[in-house]
């Protein structure tokens, strides 16, 4: 090994992603099934921002990169992207849920703000893929995220 060397450990839990049951998934997964898709969704989750920090030059702790990650996670494990599934992984309705994480140095109004943009970004993005199914093939993975990383929370996905 050397000073040079890195050893890159992902550990992952086994629960329902951002602790959303199952009948609140779109599909009628049962909760096996959302378990697994859970697990999919966050190992590729988790990737997708080992993927950011190389094609970005680092890791950002901010809620457009937590837009691209799930995206990158549901289409992986669900097969789309679904902007509501992604405000309930979010914990939108909690004044205390995983959003808060990536907002805690912003004032109330600011972080709200922020919370708006990434929900308006997110039905964008929904809608987009909606309209081009190819970007969510296997195969175009890094097609859609080069092209995720071009987007900003301050301006509409296009």
């Amino acid at each position: 090994f050397g000073r040079q060397s890195r050893a890159r450990l992902i550990v992952l839990h086994a629960a329902p992603y951002g602790s959303v049951q199952a009948s609140d998934v779109p599909g009628d997964l049962t909760e096996a099934e959302w378990l697994q898709a859970s697990s999919n969704l966050r190992l590729e989750h988790e990737l997708t921002h080992l993927a950011t920090k190389r094609l970005l030059g680092e890791m950002r702790m901010n809620l457009l990169d937590e837009l691209i990650a799930d995206c990158m996670g549901m289409v992986a494990a669900l097969g789309r992207f679904h902007a509501e599934l992604f405000g309930r992984c979010l914990g939108i309705q909690s004044a205390t849920g995983r959003w808060t994480t990536y907002t805690r140095d912003l004032s109330g109004a600011d972080a709200r703000l922020a919370l708006d943009l990434v929900m308006v970004r997110a039905g964008e993005l929904e809608e987009h893929l909606d309209q081009r199914p190819e970007l969510l093939l296997r195969e175009q993975a890094m097609k859609r995220l080069q092209w995720l990383c071009q987007q900003r929370l301050d301006r509409p996905i296009q």
